[in-house]
């Protein structure tokens, strides 16, 4: 018998919290499985009832019709979504999201002439250019922080083709409407400069259009609806063959997320205790006030915005996680690797608080491992007190030091350290940065690979022995119960890799 998934979503509207809720599942009044009563319930009091997900396999017959009965005590009103072969990190299928101000630009200053030789039916032709502008929203948040205040972005032609696929050519179509030079400046701008394995076309907002903020937009038309389904799925795919985001899709429907209101109350706590976040910057409200109030906002990170950016990243369902190419090794991200770390050390497993493992100074001993340095176990401590540097000033420094070109090398205070205790390391790694067809970035993209294959190997241990984990990178997060057996392979599995350094336990303020 052939089965699939169907997964269901329980939403709670008008309230935020829920105690209690039950509910049945049949088809033609058929039992479907052992246990076909469900039933969710917080022990605690006023828990979050976010993402939780119930996983059941049905008969893929089109005569059964599946029927819900949800019952349950709210103060406000609940409801059930109904998914197929989709999990509920996707979330509704028909959403997306797109820079504001763009759709008005499309329906009224493109004009019909442009748009139809698009597609005949306007409201189409608008869609699938709001599909193609929903992979430009996420640079919204770049250009805020100022992170990539030039707002661009590499998309591959080979995935917007497949995106856009409702005629052969119609990517090409959508790009050249989105390029239109109208009054304010085109809706895009497209660099128009690719290297075969090294660079693909980068695309940004048009100036009138970028850091404008973010709107969720609804699909109405069924063929752009189904363009963007068959996206998620092939998406979901891809995803579905990679072991750190299978590990990721089991522990999802675990997780619950904080309300916005818990992150504004968690948030007032951190700020009155000066609290800096871990690229250095001091929270901080902005308080309606702009941020040009502030003598130094480009060493602050606004309370406002990380909000925004936990919104964007959870309101309407979790990112499908997403496998990165060869320049990022293969890096996965998703909600959770994007999110504000101080939010996301909000999370809870199964209602418990989560604690971080994650390995000492991987980088640099990535760097002795892959590049035939000498040290074992090197430390930010160590550096810094055999160079005299600021312990802080290292722990920045080595986040980038490796992936520098050579002359940005040697303006780092680290360089002379490096050259002096690890000269064959440091030549290797300079003569591959001059050699190779990705010039300095070569090394980030062996470094990151060698992580992520470390990663994996730690994942596939633990989930044979049934544990979850959340994924940062080279840090995973876990149920407290989990956290010594998950250093404990993290240890052994690093070191099966050539890499001598240990993981260590970090158990996040508590909100």
């Amino acid at each position: 018998m052939t089965y699939n998934y169907t997964y269901i979503k329980l939403s709670v509207y008008n309230t935020q919290y829920v105690n209690t809720v039950q509910f049945t599942i049949n088809t033609n009044n058929q039992q479907l499985s052992n246990n076909p009563t469900h039933k969710l319930e917080h022990n605690s009091i006023y828990t979050p009832f976010i993402n939780h997900v119930l996983e059941d396999a049905y008969t893929n017959s089109t005569s059964n019709a599946v029927s819900i009965i949800v019952t349950g005590e709210s103060n406000g009103s609940l409801k059930a979504e109904f998914y197929t072969n989709l999990p509920l990190l996707t979330g509704r299928e028909n959403l997306i999201k797109i820079p504001n101000k763009v759709e008005y630009a499309i329906r009224r200053l493109l004009g019909k002439k442009v748009l139809k030789v698009i597609h005949p039916d306007i409201d189409v032709a608008v869609e699938l250019c709001l599909l193609f502008l929903s992979q430009l929203t996420s640079t919204y948040f770049g250009f805020k922080d100022g992170s990539n205040k030039e707002g661009w972005k590499s998309l591959r032609a080979e995935y917007l083709r497949e995106l856009l696929r409702y005629e052969n050519d119609t990517y090409k179509k959508v790009r050249e409407a989105l390029e239109t030079k109208l009054f304010d400046g085109p809706i895009i701008e497209c660099d128009y400069y690719a290297e075969r394995w090294e660079k693909c076309y980068y695309f940004r907002l048009g100036s009138n259009y970028m850091g404008k903020g973010i709107s969720t937009y609804k699909l109405t038309t069924s063929e752009v609806k189904d363009l963007n389904l068959k996206n998620k799925q092939r998406l979901y795919k891809e995803a579905s063959t990679n072991t750190i985001a299978q590990n990721l899709f089991l522990i999802y429907n675990m997780i619950h997320l904080p309300t916005e209101e818990e992150v504004i109350c968690f948030s007032k706590k951190l700020v009155k205790e000066d609290f800096i976040t871990k690229k250095g910057k001091k929270l901080t409200f902005l308080n309606k006030h702009p941020k040009s109030y502030f003598n130094n906002p480009g060493e602050r990170s606004f309370v406002e915005d990380n909000i925004e950016i936990y919104n964007y990243l959870t309101r309407d369902g979790l990112m499908i996680p997403r496998i990165g190419n060869n320049n990022s090794g293969g890096r996965v991200t998703d909600s959770f690797t994007l999110m504000p770390s101080y939010i996301r050390n909000m999370l809870k497993i199964e209602g418990k608080s989560i604690v971080d493992v994650d390995y000492s100074c991987l980088h640099p001993n990535l760097a002795i491992s892959l590049y035939g340095g000498s040290t074992k176990y090197l430390t930010h401590q160590k550096v810094a007190e055999e160079t005299g540097i600021d312990l802080s000033v290292i722990k920045k420094e080595h986040l980038s030091f490796f992936n520098k070109h050579p002359e940005q090398m040697k303006d780092s205070p680290l360089f002379t350290y490096y050259k002096e205790k690890e000269p064959k390391m440091m030549n290797n790694i300079i003569d591959e940065k001059y050699r190779s067809k990705r010039r300095h970035r070569t090394t980030s993209g062996k470094m990151m690979k060698k992580e992520v294959e470390i990663v994996t190997d730690v994942i596939k241990v633990l989930s044979n022995e049934g544990i979850q984990v959340g994924y940062v990178y080279d840090a995973l997060f876990c149920k407290p119960e989990h956290a010594e057996r998950v250093k404990e392979v993290m240890d052994v599995q690093v070191k099966n890799n050539g890499v001598m350094t240990n993981a260590k336990i970090t158990y996040p303020q508590v909100y």
